[in-house]
């Protein structure tokens, strides 16, 4: 990087990841019938693989998030190494990271629980599917907590007067 953080970065990441959400809830709701029926025919079955088939094609959106942030934690990482850095830039957003980071990630753990809970009786794969996004979202938190530790180190750095 070059000593600025890419806000642009963080922001197509958190886009992202929010439209992934917003589209497998949309998903849920649309199929909330077929969830919630105790019917166990072939045709249940065949909406519940559609499903699952929808939910795949959101997993580019939470990949690329990943992704995303995983560049922005490196990138971060990078220029606090470097002579070059424009704490300007990132001691709003580590303080930013800091009121949010943690309501975030609980946010996600509770979205996955709940498409989890939405789609328990789903073998399969509807299952998998949701396995697949649980990993990803694993990912994505791990991400966070990584960059919420970056973030609470650097500004106690910044207000020792140990970063400039």
């Amino acid at each position: 990087m070059n000593g600025e953080f890419d806000i642009e970065l963080y922001t197509i990441a958190m886009t992202r990841l929010n439209n992934g959400f917003a589209k497998v809830g949309d998903i849920i709701q649309e199929n909330a019938a077929v969830l919630n029926s105790e019917n166990e025919d072939e045709e249940r079955e065949k909406k519940l693989d559609k499903m699952a088939v929808s939910i795949k094609r959101t997993l580019p959106d939470f990949k690329n998030a990943c992704k995303e942030f995983k560049d922005l934690y490196a990138d971060i990482e990078s220029d606090l190494n470097s002579k070059e850095i424009n704490l300007n830039d990132y001691e709003p957003f580590f303080k930013h990271v800091q009121e949010t980071f943690p309501q975030s990630s609980i946010d996600l753990e509770k979205g996955i629980k709940g498409i989890q809970d939405a789609v328990q009786i789903a073998t399969g794969p509807l299952d998998y599917a949701v396995a697949d996004l649980a990993q990803i979202i694993d990912e994505i938190l791990a991400t966070f907590t990584a960059l919420y530790s970056l973030s609470c180190n650097t500004l106690e750095k910044i207000q020792k007067g140990e970063l400039r």
